[in-house]
């Protein structure tokens, strides 16, 4: 089984922070590859997909990051349940 990550960005206005910020996603999905695969390496099914925030320009502003604080809040992050649905 091989692993493609891909990274995208895309703009959002934050409801936190009442500004336009960017965020950058990583996308994480196994693929089993087929049997038979030809040279374009074809692949069969995909599995666990996983997302990831990786970069927002809003995030030390938002309240995720708290000062004093080593953690990060995700759930105070409006993007968290775009990132659990898709």
């Amino acid at each position: 089984m091989s692993r493609e990550i891909r990274y995208t960005s895309k703009e959002y206005d934050c409801p936190v922070t009442q500004c336009t910020e960017t965020v950058k996603i990583k996308r994480s999905t196994g693929r089993v590859e087929s049997v038979d695969a030809d040279t374009l390496n074809q692949t069969i099914g995909e599995e666990n997909t996983h997302k990831k925030l990786e970069d927002c320009t809003g995030i030390d502003e938002c309240g995720v990051k708290e000062p004093h604080n080593s953690g990060l809040h995700r759930e105070r992050c409006p993007l968290t349940p775009i990132l659990k649905g898709e």
